[in-house]
């Protein structure tokens, strides 16, 4: 393939402000609760059952989490679920 191009990629440098450490700290918290609570959950059923959760399974379980009063969009709830079973297995 000596008439192909090669691949550019460019990295994006960011300077994150101390104005907004509480709000990503507050973030990471919350991030890390439902990580818990999924693999928590997670464990139980594998357990309980001697299988894995599958993302799907875990979005039933975390639905309504930001009506509940997370900060996090419930978006980045389903990820973080989708996630952890990818990681599990």
């Amino acid at each position: 393939m000596s008439g192909s191009t090669p691949i550019v990629t460019r990295t994006l440098r960011l300077r994150i402000k101390d104005k907004h450490a509480k709000v990503l700290n507050t973030l990471a918290r919350e991030t890390n609760f439902v990580w818990n609570f999924c693999n928590e959950l997670s464990l139980r059923h594998t357990q309980r059952t001697g299988k894995f959760m599958s993302g799907y399974d875990l979005q039933k379980y975390t639905a309504g989490a930001c009506k509940e009063g997370l900060i996090l969009n419930s978006a980045t709830v389903q990820m973080i679920g989708h996630e952890l079973a990818t990681r599990r297995k």
